[in-house]
This record gives structure tokens, C-alpha cells and sequence, in this order.
């Protein structure tokens, strides 16, 4: 029995060693007692110091008033103590230590003794902080981002969005988060089938990709986007969530199509219109102006001279007359029914 008994020892001490957690026990009456190897190599407290109640003057001053009164009331409550305090260790400075202590009872129920346990949770709060902080400033960073970020499931279900994604998409944050991508898309931009960029993204055949589309706001009022969608995934490699980031390119699209119509405009024209370079070199010269000046539909070739006032071959076009040089740059657009009686005379 007294072998067992020594190997059961033993074997407890290498199992407290191996988790490097400090094991102590107290008396029924909340006091420590007897030889506290454990707290002794964490404090560096002799026998006499930690004996009774003196392992309190190892806490830190800010937290051993609050100790001593949950200690007080579990052991006459005879209640499961557990608080978070920080311990001056043998080695210097302070650590913080998740305790937590049990009554052992006899059989009629009386309390013998209370074994309780400091585990070391300093890495643990500095890793957890450590994660606050970042969350926080990359809150910080997207809530003040001048585009649309959101984060959404494999479904395409909105999880989150910042407030540049509300006001492009034009729904607010909460009812975001009731839809996915295609409801907040325009109906001829959504996608559909395992060959979309999202689903293969999802599948993992993909990490990023960008698209522009149209998106439908609750008001009606269509928006053009650039949209980046990017996977995060988990150390197995298995999809968690997509980040998309959307930037308004709306002023952009209309630029574009005004441009468009402009071009078709000039295109269609009855008028001669022309181009130059403030150099005086035609770019330029649409449908009208090339049969004025007997070209045809033929692919026009760069003049150099923009103006047209005055006969002279070009040796460039060798076809029709252009002028000389003029003395000072000409404007970049040569239009109208004055310029095409001139042409008249010089062809």
C-alpha cells in the first residue's frame, strides 16, 4: 500500500510538472498548510511565509483584496473557487494566473481539504490582445476605406460590410446581410452554373478574380463597379469565407459611354470634322470630311498640317491639298461649312 501510494505521488508530480501548472492544497479552514513545493518554486515563498494566509502577499496589490474575499466566501460556502490574479513569480515581475480550487470531502460530506490549481495564462491574454488589436485596426482600415469591402459565405451571402458598401450598394448594413451577391446585381450581369468565377473560387480553382458588373440599388439607380473577390481560406485549405472589394468606376462607365456617343456623332456627321495635334499634325478626319476632300472611305493617314487654308500638295496624302504650316498652333477640332467651301475651291 505505502509503494502504490508513493508511485500514485509520483506519477501526480510528473503529470503537474509536464503541464507546468502549480498545484497546492489548503486546509477545510481555507488555510495553506504543510510543505507547498509547487508554490514555492512559482513565489519563491518559504514555509514560513506562505503558511496561513501569507501566499496572499504574492499577489499583486491591486488584486489580493478581491482575492481574499472570493477565497473566504467559497470556503464557507463550500463552493468551487475560481478567479484570475497575477503572482509575483520567483523569477521577477508578475504573470497572470487562472486558479481554480474544489473542496475534497470526507464521506459524511465535511470538507478535508481543498486542492486548487494556478495554470499560466499570460501568452494566452497577450496572444488574445494581440488578436484584439489587429481586429481592430483592420476594422479601423476598412471601415475608413474610400471603397466597398464585405466579406460573404459560400453562398455569396453577405457576412459583413463597411460603410463605403452600404453607400455604393445602397442598402444598409443590416439588410445586407439578409441578401447575396446576385440580389444586389443587375439581372444581365448575374451568373449562373459551377462555371462562374465565384463558384470556381469556392472550389478552389480560383484565389482571386475582378469583374466589372453592374449593381441594382433599392432605388432603381444602377452603379458600375470593379469588384475584386478574393478567397480566405483555412490551413487545410478548405474555403472559409470570400473578401470582395468594390470600387466605384460608375463615372467612369458614363465617361466612356459619352465618349462612345461623341465618336458616333462625329461618325454620322454631315459636316467635315478634323483632329489635330496642337503641332498643327491631323489626326483625324471623319466620314464626311474624307469625301469632301475626294478620299473615300479609303483608311486616312496622318497630315502633317491641321489647317486648310491654303492649296498646296501634301506629300503625305499626295491626294488632296493641304496648307503650309500654320504660324501659330491651330485648335485640335476643324469643323464646318466655312473650312468645307474652302476645300471646295482647293479640290
Amino acid at each position: 500500500m505505502h509503494e502504490a501510494a508513493q508511485f500514485s505521488a509520483q506519477r501526480y508530480r510528473s503529470l503537474v510538472d509536464a503541464t507546468r501548472q502549480t498545484v497546492w492544497t489548503n486546509s477545510a479552514s481555507g488555510q495553506m498548510l504543510g510543505e507547498q513545493p509547487g508554490w514555492a518554486a512559482l513565489t519563491g515563498q518559504s514555509r514560513a511565509q506562505y503558511q496561513g494566509h501569507g501566499w496572499a502577499q504574492a499577489l499583486h496589490p491591486e488584486d489580493r483584496e478581491a482575492t481574499l474575499r472570493a477565497w473566504a466566501r467559497a470556503v464557507a460556502q463550500q463552493t468551487l473557487y475560481e478567479v484570475r490574479q497575477r503572482v509575483r513569480v520567483a523569477g521577477g515581475g508578475y504573470r497572470v494566473f487562472h486558479v481554480k480550487a474544489e473542496p475534497v470531502t470526507n464521506a459524511d460530506g465535511t470538507v478535508r481539504e481543498w486542492v486548487g490549481v494556478h495554470t499560466d495564462i499570460t501568452e494566452q491574454l497577450a496572444a488574445e490582445q494581440e488578436l484584439r488589436d489587429r481586429e481592430a485596426r483592420y476594422r479601423a482600415l476598412v471601415e475608413h476605406a474610400a471603397v466597398g469591402v464585405g466579406r460573404a459565405d459560400h453562398q455569396g451571402r453577405w457576412l459583413d460590410v463597411n460603410r463605403a458598401a452600404e453607400t455604393l450598394l445602397g442598402y444598409t448594413r443590416a439588410e445586407l446581410l439578409t441578401m447575396t451577391f446576385d440580389d444586389v446585381t443587375h439581372p444581365e450581369d448575374r451568373q449562373r452554373g459551377p462555371g462562374r468565377p465565384f463558384a470556381r473560387l469556392v472550389a478552389g480553382e480560383l484565389e482571386t478574380f475582378t469583374t466589372e458588373k453592374r449593381y441594382l440599388r433599392r432605388t432603381g439607380e444602377v452603379v458600375w463597379a470593379a469588384t475584386t473577390v478574393s478567397a480566405v481560406r483555412d490551413e487545410a485549405g478548405a474555403f472559409e469565407y470570400a473578401v470582395a472589394v468594390l470600387n466605384d468606376i460608375t463615372a467612369r462607365k458614363q465617361a466612356e459611354d459619352q465618349a462612345r456617343q461623341l465618336a458616333r456623332v462625329i461618325e454620322e456627321s454631315d459636316d467635315f470634322v478634323g483632329i489635330t495635334t496642337l503641332e498643327g499634325e491631323t489626326l483625324y478626319l471623319n466620314p464626311a470630311g474624307r469625301a469632301l476632300l475626294g478620299l473615300g472611305s479609303a483608311r486616312f493617314r496622318r497630315c502633317a498640317s491641321a489647317t486648310f487654308s491654303a492649296p498646296m500638295t501634301c506629300r503625305s496624302c499626295r491626294r488632296w491639298s493641304c496648307p503650309p504650316p500654320a504660324p501659330r498652333a491651330a485648335g485640335p477640332v476643324t469643323s464646318g461649312s466655312a473650312t468645307r467651301r474652302r476645300a471646295k475651291r482647293w479640290t
